[in-house]
């Protein structure tokens, strides 16, 4: 009887895992940062430069802006646990977020040519926008 009831619970702990995605290895993290800034560009040209977005948010943006490049969306797609968001302000500018088991990993800015916001060695800011978009943009005008 002992022996069934420990057979089932660590069944039941292996069908958690796999339902919660513990099975799975962590992506490489630091290796998303190229894919994130290429895709962050790619958003900046159609809100920046393009009027054929206009009214597009979050997923649909997404897709549009990789609508002539559909690489730009694989590095994110073989991972359930990423999650991209996108912004864009009325002035135009745009950021893109990539957050890993509801944690932020790259916060990225349309208008900088570096990631902005690198927290992949931490790992303990809630997926969210931190940044001050159309702030720091004016900044990096200066």
């Amino acid at each position: 009887m002992q022996t069934s009831i420990i057979g089932l619970v660590s069944a039941l702990f292996v069908v958690l895992m796999v339902a919660v995605g513990w099975d799975k290895p962590a992506p490489d993290l630091v290796a998303l940062a190229t894919p994130v800034k290429n895709l962050t560009q790619a958003v900046k040209a159609v809100v920046k430069f393009g009027h054929e977005a206009d009214g597009l948010e979050g997923d649909d943006l997404l897709k549009f802006a990789a609508r002539n490049d559909k690489t730009l969306l694989e590095p994110f797609a073989a991972d359930t646990r990423l999650k991209l968001q996108v912004h864009r302000t009325k002035l135009k500018n745009s950021a893109l977020l990539l957050c890993y088991n509801e944690l932020a990993v790259y916060e990225d800015l349309s208008c900088t040519s570096a990631v902005d916001r690198n927290l992949v060695q931490s790992l303990t800011a809630p997926c969210g926008f931190a940044l001050d978009i159309d702030k720091e943009c004016a900044a990096a005008l200066q």
